[in-house]
């Protein structure tokens, strides 16, 4: 049976940074939920004939909020068929929101929450293109998510990376990589 773990948190926490150290400790695929939303990114900029660092998040957060009022949970069903009768040991989701957090947990996912403190979150938004809004739509409702570890991202990366493999023991999987 596969393990599914999604990481939630908000925009800048390092969900996808302890997504990817999750994915090299385990030789694990990471199977992004938001994947439709950046490839409407870069279809965007690529009509507009422009190349862009980094993500738009004011762009990605139009593009998920006006996908959920036309089609209301349709990326996490999208997501979910796509994952259908995959046979990995673990798949690793980066990012849930709370429009995709019930169909989700419905489906076996386990939840990591990820947190740093607001200013060390602003910081690393500095690379995207265009930064989040926090105060979005899609940057709230994680009161309603339950999660079932914890990782403290507000210190170094090789503290991470321990928090990481806590996370592993947790899911009682031995690492593949060291």
């Amino acid at each position: 049976m596969t393990i599914l773990i999604s990481f939630i948190g908000p925009t800048g926490s390092g969900k996808s940074t302890a997504a990817a150290i999750l994915s090299e400790q385990l030789g694990a695929p990471i199977e992004k939920v938001a994947q439709p939303l950046y490839h409407l990114q870069k279809h965007f900029y690529s009509v507009l004939g422009r190349s862009v660092e980094g993500q738009d998040g004011e762009l990605l957060q139009f593009f998920g909020s006006k996908i959920e009022r036309e089609s209301p949970g349709w990326l996490a069903a999208r997501y979910l068929e796509g994952l259908a009768g995959r046979c990995e040991e673990v798949i690793i989701n980066d990012d849930c929101r709370l429009n995709a957090f019930r169909q989700l947990r419905g489906a076996g996912f386990r939840f990591v929450w990820v947190e740093a403190p607001a200013s060390i979150r602003r910081e690393r938004l500095r690379r995207d293109h265009v930064r989040a809004d926090e105060s979005h739509e899609t940057e709230v409702g994680y009161s309603e998510m339950a999660y079932d570890f914890r990782i403290d991202n507000s210190g170094s990366l090789v503290q991470l990376r321990d928090q990481v493999r806590m996370v592993v023991r947790w899911l009682g999987i031995r690492e593949r990589f060291n």
